[in-house]
């Protein structure tokens, strides 16, 4: 028996598990059994594909041609990666004056001035509504972080930084909880 004191027991009982990298094979054959299960119309009335048919269709066919088998968290991680990716995308997409893309080296391409201009745009947004955020006295700093990124991936950072002080303190009460 293992004693509480004992480092080597502690590490055992708080050690993140085993660090599990995706391939970009891996992430394409992800996305290819992504496509082809959500066109045989495997999602449920929600629009998104369940932990159940995750786990039991789509991860084990992923599993037959990996090197790493793959688990639920796993998925959860990959996709949480691949909306962000796509996040990203359909950002450049949304500034698009002066973005183009490069079908050879599958990359937006821009001259400097495009993009120092949405560089410019997009520091300016983010640190407009961060402050607009502080202006709230007496946030948490994880309730901030959570606001922030609600705001950013909801696309409501004008309305956000519209709203009094009052009102904007009543939305991070109503949605951070």
């Amino acid at each position: 028996m293992a004693l509480k004191n004992d480092p080597y027991h502690f590490r055992q009982l708080y050690q993140k598990g085993e660090y599990n990298p995706w391939s970009s094979n891996e992430t394409k054959l992800l996305i290819q059994l992504l496509t082809e299960k959500i066109n045989n119309n495997w999602r449920d009335s929600n629009g998104l594909l369940s932990k159940l048919t995750v786990e039991t269709k789509l991860l084990p066919e992923l599993n037959k041609d990996v090197c790493h088998p793959k688990d639920y968290k796993n998925y959860q991680s990959r996709m949480k990666y691949l909306k962000q990716q796509y996040q990203s995308c359909t950002d450049l997409q949304c500034y698009s004056s002066g973005f183009g893309w490069d079908p050879s080296t599958k990359r937006f391409t821009a001259s400097d001035e495009v993009w120092n201009a949405y560089i410019k745009v997009r520091v300016y947004f983010y640190f407009h509504y961060y402050y607009a955020i502080k202006e709230i006295l007496d946030l948490e700093p994880r309730i901030v972080y959570k606001a922030l990124t609600s705001i950013y991936h909801l696309g409501i950072q004008d309305v956000f930084v519209s709203m009094s002080v009052e009102e904007r303190l009543g939305w991070i009460h109503a949605n951070m909880e």
